[in-house]
């Protein structure tokens, strides 16, 4: 004895319309299949596009942290270097004043000689 199947009870023509909608529906299933695979490798591809950018951007971020780290180097640099010229600048004016007290020392030292041979 045989079980019946269920599409042993249908007609030659209802069996041809069932497989026709099941290679329609195949058809289908496949087409979106392979609209899915193109997104996903599309997508794919833009992640990767994403990455290197991102690689790019790390890479930059990195470079521009050293270039402000370098730039504050040189602004302490430049603010000890400014110390030491107003530093220069002021003992370049005392120096100044020393020389003019050097050559008034010098003038009363010759004074004094002049006077001393005078007065012996």
């Amino acid at each position: 004895m045989s079980t019946p199947t269920p599409t042993s009870s249908l007609s030659g023509e209802d069996k041809q319309h069932l497989a026709m909608e099941l290679a329609d529906t195949k058809a289908r299933l496949h087409h979106v299949r392979q609209e899915k695979t193109e997104q996903l490798m599309d997508t794919r591809h833009e992640a990767d596009q994403l990455v290197l950018k991102f690689q790019k951007v790390k890479q930059e971020n990195i470079k521009l942290a050293a270039d402000a780290r370098s730039a504050c180097a040189y602004c302490d640099e430049l603010d000890t270097l400014r110390e030491k010229a107003n530093d220069m600048e002021r003992l370049e004016m005392e120096l100044q004043c020393c020389r003019v007290k050097l050559h008034d020392l010098e003038f009363y030292k010759d004074r004094m000689e002049e006077l001393r041979e005078y007065f012996n």
